[in-house]
C-alpha cells in the first residue's frame, strides 16, 4: 500500500479526522521503508515551503474544531529551526491544545538531543489554569521497535524530554522476527515502564516499498495482544493498521474478514468514516485505492495482509 497523497490545502497537510490534522514539514530520512516518502518524486526529500507552513497555521487557526495537530515525516527533529518556527506559530493557536511529535531520531543520533533543545521544545507547553482547554501540551511519540534499541545514551535523551514535562510515548511497528512473540512485546512494555515511557500502540508493519519480509499477518499481533491482556491493563496495547483513510483499529475477540484480490489475500474492514466526511475533510472528491462506499455510506477499506513464513536467503 503506498501512501495516498491528498489533494487539499496545501502540501505536507493531511486531514480525516474533525479534530485533528497531520503536518509533514520534511519529506525525507534514512528509513528505506518511508511511506511517505515514496510518495514523492523519486522518492526524493522534500520540504514544506514557508508559504505552506503559513497556510497550514492559518488553516488550523480558522477551524476551533482542530484540538490536536500531529508533526511527522520524515523525521521533524532532523530540522529543529523549521521545526521550532511550526511549535511558535502552533503554540499561539487558543484552541490547538495537544501537539506530537512523532520521531525516531532520538534513537538515531541521541547526541543531538541537549538540553538546549530540550528546553526550546518544553517553553511552549503551557497551562491555563483557570481555561484548561486553553492549555498547549507538546508530547513526543518514539517509535522503538526492540527493548535492545533502549542503550543508554537514548534513554538519558528521552529522559531529559520526560524531566522537563514533555510526555515520550512508546509505539512499536509488528517486525516479523524481530519482535513478532510474546517474550519481546513484553519486554518492550516493561522496558517502558520501567525508564517513564507510556506505552502506546502496536501497529502492523505497513505495505511499504521493500517491507514485504518484515510482514507478519495481522492475526499474528491481534493474537499477541490477546495474550498481552492476560497480565495488567497496562499491557492492553491499541493494536491497528494504518490505510490511507487513518488507522484501522482491531478490538479484542474481533474476528477478520478477508478478501482475495489478483491473488493476493486483503482484509477487508468497515471503518468509521462516512464517505462524505473523509471527502470533505480530506479536500479529496474520490476514494484512494482499495476503497469502497457501503450501502449506509460508510467507507471500506481492503488491506494487503502479510504472512507468517520466514524467507530463506
Amino acid at each position: 500500500m503506498r501512501h495516498h497523497q491528498q489533494k487539499n490545502r496545501t502540501f505536507g497537510l493531511s486531514r480525516v479526522d474533525e479534530d485533528k490534522v497531520e503536518l509533514t514539514p520534511y519529506f525525507g530520512c534514512p528509513c528505506r521503508y518511508c511511506i511517505k516518502k515514496s510518495s514523492t518524486v523519486r522518492c526524493e526529500s522534500q520540504s514544506m515551503s514557508e508559504e505552506n507552513l503559513i497556510n497550514v497555521v492559518e488553516y488550523i487557526r480558522n477551524d476551533a474544531r482542530i484540538t490536536q495537530a500531529s508533526i511527522t515525516g520524515g523525521d521533524p527533529l532532523v530540522k529543529p529551526k523549521q521545526l521550532f518556527a511550526l511549535l511558535e506559530n502552533l503554540a499561539s493557536i487558543p484552541h490547538l491544545n495537544n501537539i506530537r511529535i512523532a520521531t525516531r531520531h532520538a534513537l538515531l543520533q541521541p547526541e543531538y538531543i541537549n538540553e538546549a533543545f530540550v528546553e526550546r521544545m518544553a517553553s511552549y507547553n503551557h497551562v491555563d489554569y483557570a481555561y484548561p482547554l486553553r492549555s498547549t501540551r507538546v508530547s513526543l511519540d518514539v517509535a522503538i521497535n526492540h527493548a535492545s534499541e533502549l542503550q543508554p545514551d537514548v534513554i538519558r535523551a528521552l529522559n531529559g524530554f520526560a524531566r522537563r514535562g514533555i510526555n515520550v510515548r512508546g509505539h512499536a511497528v509488528l517486525l516479523k522476527g524481530i519482535n513478532d512473540d510474546f517474550h519481546s512485546l513484553k519486554n518492550l512494555i516493561d522496558h517502558f515502564l520501567a525508564v517513564g515511557i507510556t506505552p502506546y500502540h502496536l501497529m502492523h508493519c505497513a505495505d511499504a516499498p521493500g517491507g514485504a519480509p518484515l510482514r507478519t499477518t495481522v492475526q499474528k499481533g491481534h493474537t499477541l495482544i490477546t495474550q498481552l491482556m492476560a497480565f495488567s491493563g497496562t499491557y492492553a496495547l491499541p493494536y491497528g493498521y494504518v490505510t490511507a483513510i487513518g488507522t484501522q483499529y482491531i478490538t479484542p475477540g474481533q474476528v477478520l474478514r478477508y478478501e482475495n484480490i489478483g491473488g493476493q489475500r486483503f482484509i477487508r474492514a468497515r471503518s468509521l468514516y462516512p464517505a462524505e466526511r473523509y471527502k470533505t475533510l480530506s479536500g479529496n472528491s474520490s476514494l484512494p485505492p482499495l476503497h469502497e462506499i457501503d450501502a449506509q455510506g460508510y467507507i471500506v477499506s481492503h488491506y494487503p495482509d502479510g504472512s507468517d513464513a520466514l524467507l530463506v536467503y
